[in-house]
């Protein structure tokens, strides 16, 4: 892939990522040095970069530009250890966590993620993880029931009754404490 620079938005999200809680530290007035990588010891990325390909017009033509949300990307947030991501609007947040998460096309997203040395599928990571939209994926004037129902309405095939469907949404509010 070639490198075409960082942006000012990847130079924030990345000075982030290297900081953490030692760097924070003083002992005897002087900074602590900032820890090294232990591979395989947590959640460990390296090397993630994603690009998309944009359209803009310049002097009435239409040019395709390859434009990186991630360049280079490296850290780790090790066992225990509770890190934040933080940084202004555009900065790439979401795209850095819809990486780590396995929701950026496989094809599309270089570098690797790895959890205790061992890289991640998307599948485990959905099995080990959740993953909360920055959208209300919901519609506001809906009963938590009507919500459910609608999703099933959806998702479940057609072959399901809407009889079984209820009786499945009924469940699910069971499980999860809820009643209607």
């Amino acid at each position: 892939m070639k490198n075409l620079g960082r942006s000012d938005a990847n130079n924030n999200l990345e000075t982030l990522l290297d900081m953490d809680k030692t760097a924070l530290h003083k002992k005897n007035g002087v900074p602590a040095e900032p820890r090294k990588m232990m591979a395989g010891h947590g959640l460990e990325f390296k090397n993630l970069s994603y690009s998309v390909m944009k359209k803009q017009k310049k002097d009435g033509v239409w040019i395709t530009k390859e434009a990186y949300l991630l360049n280079d990307i490296s850290g780790q947030a090790i066992r225990g250890e509770v890190m934040a991501i933080m940084g202004p609007s555009g900065a790439g947040k979401s795209t850095f966590l819809d990486a780590i998460a396995g929701r950026i096309a496989r094809g599309s997203l270089q570098g690797s993620v790895r959890i205790d040395g061992k890289p991640v599928t998307t599948s485990y990571m959905k099995m080990i993880s959740s993953y909360v939209m920055q959208d209300d994926q919901l519609f506001p004037m809906l009963t938590v029931f009507e919500t459910f129902m609608f999703a099933a309405e959806v998702r479940l095939p057609p072959s399901v009754s809407r009889a079984e469907k209820k009786k499945r949404v009924h469940e699910l509010l069971h499980q999860l404490g809820l009643t209607v």
